[in-house]
C-alpha cells in the first residue's frame, strides 16, 4: 500500500509502481523492453536495469491512463534511464490521444526495501516534451 501527495497545483496526474527490486525474468525481457533498450542495457553492461525500464513503463502508464483512457502495449514507451539508474525519460514512440510520438515525461525511480518505486508527474503538456 502506498499513499502519494503532490505539492505542484499543475500536475494533472501523477502515476506510481512498486515492484521486486530483482532481475526481470528473461523470458520477457523482449516483450517489456525494446531493441533500443536493450542495446543501451548491453552497451552500459547493466542488462539487470531491465527490472528498471518495466517499473518506468508502468508508472508512466499509470499516469497517463487517467488523461487518455487508453490501453496500449509496452512498445508505445521508450526508457532511458540514467547514469545513475534513479531517473529516467519516457519518450512516447507513437501518438497516443493528447501525447505525440517523441513526447518525452521525466520520472525517478528509487531502490527501498528490497523493492523498486518509481513515480511520473504529468503536468500542462506543450509540445516540447510533456
Amino acid at each position: 500500500c502506498i499513499a502519494v501527495l503532490v505539492r505542484d497545483s499543475d500536475a494533472r496526474s501523477l502515476g506510481v509502481d512498486i515492484e521486486e527490486d530483482r532481475p526481470l525474468p528473461s523470458d520477457l525481457l523482449d516483450e517489456i523492453c525494446s531493441q533500443s533498450e536493450i542495446a543501451r542495457m548491453q552497451e552500459a553492461g547493466h542488462l539487470a536495469a531491465a527490472m528498471r525500464i518495466f517499473c518506468a513503463k508502468e508508472a508512466v502508464y499509470k499516469a497517463q491512463y487517467p488523461l487518455t483512457r487508453t490501453l496500449f502495449g509496452f512498445e508505445r514507451l521508450d526508457v532511458t534511464l540514467r547514469a545513475d539508474n534513479s531517473a529516467f525519460d519516457a519518450q512516447f514512440t507513437q501518438d497516443t490521444e493528447c501525447f505525440r510520438r517523441g513526447d518525452k515525461l521525466p520520472g525517478r525511480i528509487v531502490s527501498v526495501a528490497g523493492h523498486l518505486v518509481s513515480a511520473v508527474a504529468i503536468g500542462q503538456i506543450d509540445r516540447k516534451g510533456a
